[in-house]
């Protein structure tokens, strides 16, 4: 009897220790099979790297609100996809990490020796110039091994004081930046000193809501694109090179054209104030046609976009929050119609043709 309590405690036993070892092994490999990040940093004017824990990874497309903080110097990631990084008292950085497979991503930067920083809670502060960590005070010079000069500049703790000028290391002025009261201009030039864009912009946090203004040319000087966005209205005038208009966006409408003048593209939209939303924001209904290089119009898709803030809406439907109708025209006469459709089916089936240019980040 003894022996047979002894032998039944002990295939007990033997179990539960058979269950913890896989429960540990399976811990193991999903550890190991996880989407890790590790970020290592050398200080400015430093050689030495570092296992940094003062930065945060967000999700793209995604709030930046929902942000993915190290443990122990590893930020542990929900899965794969495009992530965005904000380093704290560092530079703006715009690199995108498409993390596609499991393992640990090791990401190694380093500090510019001269810089624009920003400090802790970059949504509410100005960005400050710094040398080798402390702020630029005075008159400032920095120059390339060649000697030729980099950036010139008066400074007061760490501000631009007006004019801040950016060299090529081959002597031509790459930038000009003046720092006004309220806003900044930004001209920049090539490195055979041909103006290449001017750039205007409201001070303040590039986190939160600023209006903006842009110019580009072509190296003959001439007009390329003119776009602004105030009070989150975005206006639009590209061209090509032979001078025929390429984008028309207005607070109402986009067209796209050929380089021929051939109309490719047409967005006209109507607005009503947002039912659910916030107090300015607004549902959009939108018309887009599109045609063929004939000038023929071959398709028309109505769809809806709700609580937006800016103009225009989302010129892409499969952004919509419905998509009405499609209509399909052939020898201009109505080919078929089909309404209530999925995004899923306007995917698999239209988007390759009919949806605008991407031009939102500019």
């Amino acid at each position: 009897m003894e022996m047979c309590l002894f032998r039944n405690l002990y295939v007990k036993l033997a179990m539960k220790s058979f269950a913890l070892m896989l429960s540990l092994l399976f811990t193991s490999l999903c550890n190991g099979q996880a989407y890790r990040f590790r970020l290592y940093r050398t200080a400015a004017c430093k050689t030495t790297s570092y296992l940094d824990t003062d930065y945060a990874l967000y999700k793209i497309p995604g709030s930046i609100d929902t942000d993915y903080m190290p443990k122990a110097g590893t930020v542990y990631l929900p899965g794969p996809g495009r992530y965005g990084l904000v380093l704290n008292n560092a530079p703006h950085i715009d690199t995108v990490f498409e993390i596609r497979d499991t393992g640990l991503f090791v990401f190694n930067y380093k500090e510019p020796d001269v810089g624009l920083y920003y400090d802790g809670n970059i949504v509410d502060e100005v960005p400050r110039y710094k040398n080798c960590d402390l702020e630029l005070q005075g008159y400032f010079e920095c120059k390339y091994p060649n000697g030729n000069l980099r950036i010139k500049g008066d400074f007061i703790n760490g501000l631009a004081k007006d004019s801040l000028l950016f060299f090529y290391d081959n002597g031509q002025l790459k930038s000009r930046w003046r720092h006004l009261r309220s806003y900044a201009i930004a001209e920049k030039f090539d490195s055979t000193g041909n103006k290449v864009k001017i750039f205007t912009r409201e001070n303040g946090s590039f986190m939160t809501y600023h209006w903006r203004k842009i110019i580009e040319f072509f190296p003959n000087g001439k007009v390329k694109f003119v776009a602004s966005d105030v009070d989150h209205i975005r206006l639009i005038k590209e061209y090509y090179a032979n001078g025929q208009i390429k984008i028309d966006q207005t607070k109402r409408h986009r067209y796209e054209y050929a380089e021929n003048g051939t109309r490719l593209l047409s967005f006209i939209w109507k607005t009503k104030r947002s039912e659910l939303g916030e107090k300015h924001e607004k549902d959009f209904t939108v018309k887009e046609k599109v045609y063929i290089p004939s000038g023929e119009m071959v398709m028309s898709i109505v769809y809806s976009c709700e609580n937006e803030l800016t103009y225009p809406p989302p010129l892409k439907p499969n952004k919509a929050d419905e998509i009405d109708s499609i209509t399909i025209f052939k020898d201009s006469r109505v080919a078929s119609k089909i309404s209530d459709i999925s995004t899923e089916k306007y995917i698999n089936q239209f988007s390759s043709f009919a949806d605008g240019s991407d031009d939102e980040d500019w």
